[in-house]
């Protein structure tokens, strides 16, 4: 990580700011491989994060066509000042 000094390794700290928001970002990367970008709702429920998904779609084939695999960003977090620079 580039900036070491916003990197949370604290499991207590990752769930509380899981809670604090409703609002992410699900990146994922195209046929092409480029990526593609998601705003998403989601719920954090013991210790899963849900979200709506239809049963069609870019971000669904996306995420089937690489195993799964995607990175999770949040938005409205509290306490983000420091990692501002």
């Amino acid at each position: 990580m580039r900036r070491k000094h916003c990197e949370i390794k604290d499991p207590q700290e990752m769930i509380r700011i899981l809670a604090s928001t409703n609002i992410g970002r699900l990146a994922t990367v195209d046929p092409e491989g480029y990526p593609y970008i998601t705003p998403l709702n989601f719920v954090f429920h013991e210790g899963c994060v849900y979200f709506h998904c239809a049963p069609e779609g870019e971000k669904l084939d996306n995420l089937i066509r690489r195993g799964h695999r995607g990175r999770w960003f949040l938005s409205n977090l509290t306490n983000s000042k420091k990692c501002a620079k």
